[in-house]
Parts: structure tokens; C-alpha cells; sequence
């Protein structure tokens, strides 16, 4: 049975915003924000262990035009679990997710595992006078590789996101950030995506209340991909304000803005966007309004390698997501999400924009056995070829038991 409702449901919209963050980084560009979340997201001492079944049907498993879709069963069985415990200077535990999706008759090519991975520590270890932050992760996902590139591919990644902060003043501090990732993808077919993405950055802040910090972040990152023939190594330099404003233990919000400047090698050099600033931006903003209502919005505009057919170069992508939970009773939960994401390619007339909406229900049946529903519609445009346009429906059914 849930206790503390509303923190609960705060810390499952975080944790899911911080493993999104977490399975797309890119060097150092989130590093300082998810630790920023993490530490409104962690529970001490919390051990969470469930399995759960589910059956579904995608009306568009392929995402064809109109006229050409077609739908499949999949059954998919997982396996999730939580733990952390705190000591007298430290937090630390993980988080992880194991799932098989089976698709049934004449898609059996997409039926595989899928997994996510994330020990998270967090505290002082010692050294210097500021806490540090570790967020180790691994996932192995088997998905599109864009709105545009409608090909599954498989890929791991693994990586690290460690934040240091080096001075603990009173008053005023100094983070150092640093962000490790590498994404293999294993088929042949897809080899020239993989990559490594690694950064830094300095981020000096000040304590302006108890509530409130702000900063500075001046960093580097740079992608290296196993070879350049389909895409270019770069690298990136950024300078951001970022502020984290904590009101109540109801609502809080980090955001951070400012320019960044991405630089490619050999054929996309010179292209549009190459070695020209441009503007970034990130917000992440938690509500209570009630106890049994909990809201985040998170907001984000980035630079991105493109993955449209064979183009190279830059894509800009902006993107926003607005969930709600809404705890009717002890035993019964509503959550909903809109989701807006606009792919600006700079090399391409393949622009995106993608509309996306998800409801889901679960019922606590007893202390442990939990039954759910979901409903998710998404949409996907073309801006300049309407007809590419296509749209997917999704219904699911699942139970989980928790030990």
C-alpha cells in the first residue's frame, strides 16, 4: 500500500525524467540538472522488487502511412526493482527493469530483451569538503532509430555521470561535472552509429537563500563514432545560467539557459548550423497542488546528430512533457502525459513534429498485486511531405505483484 502519497508520486515523475535524461545524455549536458533531481528522488532505505505481465496491441507496428499499417499482439514480461540505503555520509542502491516483448505471428523479428540499469551513490566519500554524485547506467533498447528512420535497431549503452561538488561554502560552491557514454549497436546493418560522447564542465553557483542556488556552467563535449561513413565526429562548447529553486517540499524547479556552439569534422563541415552559437535550454518544474495531485513538466531545446536516411549533420530538436498523477484513493491511481516533440533537420526537408498522449490507470487489488491499463496515441508529421504522415494506437493490460 502506498504511504506519503504525495511524495511518492513526485519521486516516480522525477525518477522516470531522470532515466530518460539518463538513456539519451550526451557527455555532460545533464549531468549537473539530474543530480539536482536525484536528490529530491531518493528514498533512504527502500527495497521495491516486482514482476508483471502485460499484453498489448500496436494498430501501426511498422509507423506505414495510412492505408498500410499494420497491427500485432505482444506480450511482454518483466522484472523491476529498487534499493537504496543510507549510512551516516552516504546514499547508494540502483535501479533496474528487465523486459521481454513477444510479438505475436508474422513479427517474430522484433520479439527481444530490453533492459535498463542504474546504481546511483551520493554523498560525501572524503575527499574535498562537497558531496559527490555517481549515476552508472546500462540499457540495452530494440527500437526506431528516429520519427524519420523508421528501421528497429538494437544498441547498448553504458556510461557514467559523476558530479563533484568541490567547495561546500555556505554561501557559494564550485561543481565540476563529468559524463562518460558509449552506444554500440551490434547489426551490422547499423554499425556506423556507434559512438562515444564524453564531456566536462565547471559550474560555480551561489547560495541566494536557503531555497534557491544559481550558477554558471561552462563546458566541452565531444562524439566520436567508430567511422565517418555515416556520420561526422564533433565536439561542443556551452555556456548556461541554470538556477535550482526549492519553495516547498510541493514545488520545486530547475532550470538552466543559455548558448552552445557544435562543430563538426570532415564532410559536415561547413554545413548549416556547423560552428555557429546557438540557443539551449532545459526546465524541470514539480507541483503538488493537493496531496493527491502531482504534476511535472519538463522542457528542453537541443543540438543532435541527425538520423534522417543518409544525411548528415546537425538536427535541432525541442521537445516538452507534461504528466499528471492523480491518486483517487489509496488503491486507485491516474496518470496522464502530453508530449510535444518538433525535429528541425538542418540538411533535410525530413522536419518532424510528433504529438503523443498517454492514460493509464492502476488498481491495487491487494497489498501486492496491482492490475493496470494504458492507452497511448501518437501522431507523427512530416512538415514539408504529408504523405509520410503516420499515427499509432496502443492498448495495454498488465498485473504486477510486489515481494
Amino acid at each position: 500500500m502506498r504511504t506519503n502519497q504525495t511524495k511518492s508520486l513526485l519521486a516516480a515523475l522525477t525518477t522516470v525524467a531522470l532515466l530518460i535524461f539518463n538513456a539519451q545524455t550526451r557527455a555532460a549536458s545533464n549531468a549537473l540538472g539530474n543530480f539536482m533531481e536525484a536528490s529530491a528522488a531518493i528514498f533512504p532505505n527502500e527495497l521495491a522488487v516486482s514482476v508483471s505481465q502485460e499484453v498489448s496491441y500496436d494498430d501501426n507496428v511498422y509507423r506505414a502511412t495510412k492505408g498500410d499499417e499494420r497491427g500485432r499482439w505482444i506480450f511482454s514480461t518483466g522484472l523491476t526493482a529498487k534499493w537504496f540505503r543510507t549510512s551516516t555520509y552516504l546514499t547508494y542502491g540502483l535501479e533496474g527493469e528487465i523486459t521481454y516483448d513477444h510479438y505475436h505471428k508474422k513479427a517474430h523479428e522484433l520479439s527481444e530483451f530490453v533492459y535498463s540499469l542504474s546504481p546511483i551513490l551520493m554523498g560525501n566519500l572524503g575527499v574535498g569538503t562537497g558531496d559527490l554524485y555517481l549515476n552508472f547506467y546500462s540499457t540495452c533498447d530494440f527500437d526506431r532509430l528516429s520519427n524519420v528512420d523508421q528501421r528497429y535497431a538494437r544498441s547498448y549503452t553504458n556510461g557514467v555521470q559523476a558530479v563533484w561538488n568541490l567547495i561546500d561554502h555556505e554561501r557559494w560552491g564550485l561543481a565540476i561535472t563529468g559524463d562518460w557514454a558509449y552506444e554500440y549497436y551490434p547489426d551490422k546493418e547499423f554499425k556506423n552509429n556507434t559512438n562515444h560522447a564524453y564531456g566536462v564542465s565547471i559550474a560555480p553557483f551561489y547560495q541566494l537563500t536557503g531555497k534557491t542556488r544559481l550558477g554558471l556552467r561552462l563546458g566541452y563535449d565531444e562524439t566520436k563514432y567508430k567511422n565517418n561513413e555515416r556520420h561526422d565526429d564533433s565536439d561542443s562548447v556551452f555556456l548556461n545560467a541554470f538556477v535550482d529553486y526549492r519553495m516547498t517540499e510541493k514545488f520545486s524547479i530547475y532550470a538552466e539557459a543559455g548558448v552552445e556552439k557544435k562543430s563538426y569534422k570532415g564532410e559536415t563541415k561547413g554545413t548549416k548550423g556547423d560552428d555557429d552559437f546557438s540557443p539551449n535550454g532545459r526546465l524541470t518544474l514539480r507541483y503538488a497542488p493537493v496531496s493527491n495531485v502531482a504534476l511535472s513538466l519538463n522542457l528542453e531545446h537541443s543540438l543532435a546528430d541527425s538520423y534522417a536516411e543518409d544525411e548528415r549533420g546537425m538536427m535541432k530538436e525541442t521537445s516538452s512533457n507534461l504528466t499528471a498523477a492523480w491518486t483517487v484513493n489509496p488503491k486507485f491511481l491516474i496518470m496522464q502525459s502530453l508530449k510535444y516533440t518538433l525535429q528541425d533537420e538542418k540538411e533535410s526537408a525530413l522536419d518532424t513534429v510528433q504529438y503523443a498522449y498517454e492514460l493509464r490507470a492502476e488498481y491495487t487489488l491487494r497489498e501486492r498485486l496491482t492490475l493496470y491499463g494504458e492507452y497511448s496515441y501518437d501522431i507523427v508529421h512530416y512538415s514539408y511531405d504529408h504523405d509520410l504522415d503516420y499515427d499509432i494506437n496502443n492498448f495495454m493490460l498488465g498485473v504486477s505483484w510486489s515481494f
